[in-house]
């Protein structure tokens, strides 16, 4: 179900984008008919598009109209800002657009469970002598966007190590749906680091972090293609270090400034 967990980071996305657009931290990120049409999104386009695979489950609808008032809740906060009605747009973005954005990720949440019943998850043993990586939560900072893409990185790098080979094709999917997982992750927590008024060092530590990730990234895929790397234990091993480390050493920073930041 990780396109479900990308689906929902792709809307936390958004929301931020909104959000900082509204702020003037950032450029506008669609045009106001766009921010009203909830099929012009990537969560969107994933909803009436692939995601379509969910629709003969009862969350699907439930889905599809909790993201349909995300949008009008998006539009009617842009109208107020393009009005010049920063305050207005401001309050809105604290109540009605906050809990809108709230209901689409537990209406993800409960297509999730549907989805998990009615697969009935039956898991691959891991390899043996190593074992997967569970989420604690003592990792947790207090985010819910960042938490959440957090787990669903951990939860691939777990798909990844149940691979039979490096070279299949299923491991090459989970290895490329990893990289624009990260990415947008990264993205994700630039962006917060900007709303919630991180010192512009530590900004760069973190973004400095972030590059270094995505260029072992980038060679891994490489050593892979050219038959350097041919253990799922060691990618999985460096792939849990990378999260687990960068948590520990940069991302439990940000706990502190989200104590004071609307999640």
């Amino acid at each position: 179900m990780l396109d479900l967990d990308l689906a929902a980071s792709w809307h936390h996305m958004y929301a931020l984008h909104i959000d900082l657009w509204i702020d003037g931290l950032e450029e506008m990120p669609a045009s106001l008919k766009d921010v009203g049409d909830h099929t012009a999104c990537d969560f969107g386009k994933w909803l009436h598009g692939s995601g379509r695979r969910y629709a003969h489950l009862p969350g699907y609808a439930n889905l599809v109209e909790c993201h349909k008032a995300f949008h009008v809740c998006a539009h009617e906060a842009v109208a107020l800002q393009q009005a010049g009605k920063h305050e207005e747009a401001r309050h809105l973005l604290a109540t009605t657009f906050s809990r809108a954005s709230s209901d689409v990720v537990s209406a993800i949440g409960v297509l999730k469970d549907e989805v998990s019943k009615e697969r009935g998850f039956v898991r691959q043993p891991a390899n043996a002598g190593h074992s997967e990586w569970q989420w604690d939560a003592s990792l947790e900072i207090g985010v819910s966007a960042i938490d959440s893409q957090h787990k669903a990185l951990l939860q691939l790098a777990n798909r990844i190590f149940r691979q039979d080979s490096v070279g299949s094709e299923s491991a090459t999917r989970a290895m490329s749906t990893f990289g624009k997982l990260l990415e947008l992750h990264f993205s994700t927590e630039e962006m917060f680091m900007r709303r919630c008024g991180m010192p512009e060092r530590q900004i760069s530590d973190h973004v400095t972090a972030h590059n270094k990730i995505l260029e072992t990234y980038v060679l891994i895929n490489l050593d892979i293609a050219s038959g350097m790397v041919t253990s799922i234990t060691d990618i999985h091993d460096t792939i849990v270090e990378w999260v687990i480390s960068h948590v520990v050493e940069f991302d439990l920073d940000l706990a502190q400034y989200a104590e004071n930041t609307d999640k």
